[in-house]
């Protein structure tokens, strides 16, 4: 599962009915759960023909956040209804982070020994191909194989 450093929320007019399943439906959640994004609306937000649909969404971790609410707000100039979410205190985890590096020791001795080492090389495989691509793999691997030998 992603973890974002900062708390996502996702909103907006999906336009995928949550109050019906559907195949749609399920695919976006499971998406979303990736993110470990919950969808938080549970009243109609949008009104037509006396009949309400859910397809104004909010999604969002809610283990990130304390008292989160969210309430309709019905403006009379559409026939979507706003979501007001309101958010409680963020609770961020503080972690830790050991920062470690590796360095490659290149001197006079292991410079020589990669020269040598690429000069005993058959290059056939990089020489006999046909297409650019392969070419530069070929070349690539070799490079690498013979770089990280040397450069341990």
């Amino acid at each position: 599962m992603y973890k974002p450093k900062v708390p996502l929320v996702i909103c907006g007019d999906l336009n995928i009915n949550y109050f019906t399943e559907s195949s749609v439906k399920q695919s976006l959640e499971s998406i979303m759960k990736t993110f470990n994004l919950t969808q938080v609306v549970t009243f109609p937000t949008r009104i037509c023909n006396n009949k309400g649909t859910l397809i104004n969404s909010i999604f969002l971790d809610n283990t990130k956040f304390q008292n989160l609410s969210v309430h309709p707000f019905v403006s009379g100039r559409s026939d979507h209804v706003a979501q007001i979410l309101t958010l409680g205190k963020i609770i961020f985890r503080i972690q830790k982070f050991i920062h470690t590096s590796k360095t490659r020791m290149m001197d006079d001795k292991s410079i020589a020994n990669f020269q040598s080492h690429l000069r005993e090389e058959a290059w056939d495989s990089v020489y006999n191909s046909e297409e650019v691509n392969e070419m530069f793999n070929s070349f690539h691997c070799i490079l690498l194989r013979h770089f990280e030998n040397s450069f341990p």
